[in-house]
């Protein structure tokens, strides 16, 4: 069952939605392949907001559409992972400095 604070999460970001892409029975086990619902902690939550405000900022200042596909998005007790595809390294960039600083702020606790 997904939290309030997920379904707000996708309600802002429409298009970050998890996809899952399709794929025979074979290669699921060699690609990621996971629909549950997020475990984040609070302040993972807020990374990814921010980290998924800083992407549509991005594309927006360029008048550009969002080109990302989120494959996952990972955190709980370990340091916070977002899977995407796009062809632009700049949203790479972005995404690699939220998990970095993620990692950064786990390691306080």
């Amino acid at each position: 069952m997904t939290s309030i604070k997920e379904r707000a999460l996708f309600l802002r970001f429409p298009w970050a939605k998890v996809i899952i892409p399709e794929m025979s029975e074979d290669e699921k086990d060699l690609f990621f392949y996971d629909s549950d619902p997020l475990d984040l902690t609070e302040q993972q939550y807020q990374f990814v907001y921010n980290c998924f405000e800083e992407i549509e900022e991005w594309f927006n200042t360029r008048n550009i559409d969002i080109e990302v596909s989120v494959l996952g998005i990972n955190g709980g007790n370990e340091n916070l992972r977002i899977q995407i595809i796009t062809n632009y390294p700049e949203i790479h960039l972005i995404v690699d400095k939220y998990q970095k600083n993620s990692g950064e702020i786990n390691s306080w606790f």
